[in-house]
């Protein structure tokens, strides 16, 4: 899958500073101009090596990731 138009590479720490300041996956997904599963896929990478991140909300569900 092509990349967003406009995407960039997000170093983890900007990445994690996103995600802790957010309130939707929606948000995170503005910001960063990442695909929703690449988006997935960092938090499931960052959570597996320990690092504490904050559950969102995805916008128009009452679901968390």
């Amino acid at each position: 899958m092509p990349k967003r138009k406009g995407s960039k590479k997000i170093s983890p720490l900007e990445f994690i500073k996103i995600w802790q300041r957010a309130y939707t996956v929606s948000e995170v997904r503005r910001k960063t101009k990442l695909d929703i599963r690449a988006i997935r896929g960092r938090v499931f990478y960052y959570r597996r090596k320990g690092i504490k991140l904050k559950a969102l909300l995805h916008a128009g569900y009452d679901k968390s990731i």
